[in-house]
């Protein structure tokens, strides 16, 4: 009874001639308690005029829009809702019509994120430089029988000491991207790291160059910068190794020069911009060698043929002479 008094009189201290604030014991339905709200101006919208605040039994406060309309907010000064729930559940925020579950309308100059993650604590600062301090998670649910509610891929933003041991004074930030086969929890594991120096490591932990990758890469097309090119090779002044010093080098050393050996690149891997401008220099050495050896036997086969052809007229001439002297001969018999 007392409770219903109390809404009574928030009722006639709010009555105005368009609203009305009315209030209700209504065990309907699960509620407990309702306050309905009524604008009669809104009969023009919606047959149903009346909003609904109630503390269900499940302990939860509720609140009912207007059949279909959602919700608004906004500050006392402004003339347009900031945040706005429509009838189906979709939540926007800048924007009266949300187009998705969450949309948020930002202005393009980037002065305002559209959402900003993380807080002022400093973290662990007692870890050695590289190592991470603490993060922020986006969380991918998936399911298994097992499990049925489980991580299934996260992105990570992780701290990381940029300082020095133990002192973790300046903080990079690291974006990492796991994902789980689906067996546990422990299969999301890391698979990509992008640091903070923009290196990319895919599958290693080792950032020895921007994009660093353990396993194949399979790609339609790899375009390399080089500005190294071997056209040098067929300048006027560039001369071939002798084939006779190339034969001992090999033989010394079971590899081209300037090629590395097979040591050195199992040791440190193959620059694919250099190990390509060094084949085609090989390659052109070898044109070269070919059009060498070339001439040298246009210039064997010419003096063979040159002999050749001597070694015919002396040939005809001697045949001659011996016809003539098996002629002279026939005549004294």
């Amino acid at each position: 009874m007392k409770k219903s008094i109390l809404f009574l009189a928030i009722a006639i201290s709010l009555r105005a001639s368009s609203q009305q604030l009315t209030s209700a014991i209504n065990n309907a339905n699960g509620d407990n308690s309702n306050i309905l709200i009524a604008n009669q101006s809104a009969v023009s919208v919606t047959n149903d005029n009346r909003a609904t605040i109630w503390l269900d039994n499940d302990g939860k406060l509720k609140f009912r829009a207007v059949t279909g309309k959602g919700f608004g907010f906004r500050n006392y000064a402004n003339t347009e809702d900031q945040v706005v729930i429509d009838g189906a559940g979709n939540v926007g925020i800048g924007t009266l019509v949300p187009i998705g579950r969450l949309n948020v309308n930002v202005p393009l100059n980037g002065s305002i994120s559209a959402i900003s993650i993380g807080n002022d604590d400093p973290g662990n600062l007692a870890v050695p430089a590289g190592s991470a301090l603490g993060g922020y998670n986006i969380d991918f649910k998936t399911w298994r029988d097992i499990v049925p509610f489980q991580t299934g891929a996260r992105i990570r933003a992780e701290r990381i000491n940029n300082w020095m041991p133990n002192n973790a004074l300046k903080q990079a930030m690291d974006l990492v991207f796991y994902t789980s086969s689906g067996d546990s929890e422990s299969s999301l594991l890391e698979k990509m790291r992008i640091r903070s120096d923009g290196a990319i490591l895919i599958g290693t932990g080792s950032h020895s160059a921007k994009l660093n990758v353990d396993g194949i890469i399979h790609s339609r097309e790899v375009v390399v910068d080089n500005n190294i090119w071997p056209d040098f090779v067929f300048e006027d002044k560039y001369k071939t190794l002798p084939l006779s010093e190339l034969e001992r080098y090999l033989a010394e050393n079971r590899h081209l020069p300037e090629i590395p050996s097979a040591r050195e690149v199992k040791e440190k891997g193959v620059n694919l911009g250099d190990m390509n401008s060094l084949l085609l220099q090989k390659i052109e050495e070898l044109t070269l060698y070919v059009i060498e050896l070339k001439k040298e036997n246009a210039a064997f086969k010419s003096k063979t043929l040159h002999l050749s052809n001597k070694q015919n007229i002396r040939i005809q001439k001697l045949e001659h002479q011996l016809a003539s002297s098996q002629s002279g001969l026939n005549k004294t018999r």
